[in-house]
């Protein structure tokens, strides 16, 4: 089942990171993540995004496009009911 593998995979990320499953904890660590992939710094032991592992990252990708596809819609339904749409 493929929520329980990101579940799974996202806890152990988590961890790694010393972020709690929470709002927050997850604001963090998607913050945290970023930074890994974006600055590359040679020395640093923790994992970087390369050609070769994106896999590892397919569970953070999906959070970043839930977290992302939740805010549009947030924003949209704000968007209607200040028009009186809804």
């Amino acid at each position: 089942m493929e929520d329980v593998r990101h579940a799974d995979k996202l806890k152990v990320q988590l961890e790694r990171e010393k972020c709690e499953a929470s709002v927050h904890g997850l604001q963090e660590f998607l913050f945290q993540v970023r930074g890994n992939l974006h600055h590359f710094y040679s020395k640093n032991t923790k994992t970087h995004g390369t050609p070769f592992n994106q896999g590892d990252f397919e569970s953070v990708a999906l959070l970043t496009m839930f977290v992302a596809s939740a805010a549009i819609d947030h924003r949209a339904y704000a968007l209607r009911v200040a028009q009186n749409e809804i």
